[in-house]
């Protein structure tokens, strides 16, 4: 029986993981779904806020009339005070 020559085995290359990269990578897309949920309950609060200031800019005269005449007079532009000491 005759023996096969020996051969050295290929040489193979193996690069390393990266790993600080794949971290990064996972940090950064849960800060990018975090900004998404923020910017999405700002923009919600930004409109009730919205609706809330117009509700009240339009309620706020008339109660402001009906509970104290003097700041619905002044509310309203009225020269109404000062016609009384004329």
């Amino acid at each position: 029986m005759q023996q096969q020559p020996s051969t050295a085995p290929p040489q193979v290359t193996i690069s390393p993981t990266d790993v600080a990269q794949i971290y990064k990578n996972s940090q950064d897309a849960a800060l990018a779904g975090y900004k998404a949920q923020l910017d999405q309950s700002n923009a919600m609060w930004k409109n009730l806020t919205t609706l809330g200031a117009a509700g009240v800019g339009a309620f706020a005269g008339p109660v402001a009339g009906a509970l104290v005449p003097f700041v619905a007079s002044k509310l309203m532009g009225s020269t109404a005070a000062n016609d009384d000491n004329s």
